[in-house]
């Protein structure tokens, strides 16, 4: 009996040791799927200028969820969207969000001005700007420009300049030790999605983006953006 019980184990051996490199390639496999944090509900994230009809003026929008934003990082990456080319300047500020009506408001955390912009997905490092949010303070982040149409264009002459805005709201709030150490020893294509289940979307999508960044033209981490847009309501802004 002891033979045989003897036996058994050993031939399960091979298939559990070939069962857990399974398991985490599946994971690894995985798309983000967004939980968004139990902090509050309310509808957060503000688009202003183009409407839907409007096919002349820009869609400007900064890529974050309908509510509050979460990060992981004092010193977040954040990434926003331009449907075309524009020459006019684009104003980006970060400020406390309750400064933003205080007469008395302290000078915003971050505040540029960016020259002549090109068509698609921005990327905002706070580190290279020597900036740092506090944790537990909420931000709001804006863009901003008026926008007319181009001297020589036909509608020059119907269109009132527009000012084109998109502002929304984030929260950087430490990852717990648990949620630190999963991202810790996950593999790089596996994070946006642990991000995305505990609620991080500026860390899912910033780590997502940096997949996309190393490898452009893979299908798979282009479906993963395409769904995570489509979770926050954003693919009317990005999709052409």
């Amino acid at each position: 009996m002891k033979t045989r019980h003897l036996l058994r184990m050993v031939l399960l051996l091979p298939i559990i040791a070939f069962t857990a490199p399974i398991l985490a390639e599946d994971q690894a496999q995985e798309g983000p799927i967004y939980v968004p944090p139990d902090i509050d509900g309310q509808p957060d994230r503000l688009v202003g200028g183009a409407s839907r009809s409007d096919t002349l003026t820009p869609r400007l929008t900064v890529l974050s969820p309908p509510t509050l934003g979460l990060t992981s990082h004092p010193q977040p990456v954040l990434y926003w969207f331009l449907s075309q080319d524009i020459a006019t300047p684009i104003r980006l500020v970060i400020m406390n969000v309750a400064d933003r009506l205080d007469l008395d408001r302290q000078p915003p955390l971050l505040e540029l001005q960016l020259e002549r912009v090109r068509a698609g997905i921005h990327r905002l490092a706070l580190a290279e700007h020597g900036i740092a949010l506090q944790a537990g303070t909420r931000y709001d982040w804006s863009i901003e420009f008026a926008w007319s149409p181009p001297a020589g264009s036909e509608a020059r002459g119907d269109v009132q300049p527009v000012q084109v805005m998109s502002r929304s709201t984030l929260l950087y709030q430490p990852a717990r030790t648990e949620l630190a150490a999963q991202v810790s020893s996950a593999a790089a294509d596996a994070r946006p999605a642990i991000y995305a289940r505990a609620g991080y979307w500026y860390d899912s999508l910033a780590t997502l983006q940096d997949l996309i960044e190393q490898m452009p033209r893979e299908p798979r981490y282009l479906d993963w953006r395409r769904s995570l847009f489509q979770q926050a309501a954003l693919e009317r802004f990005v999709s052409p």
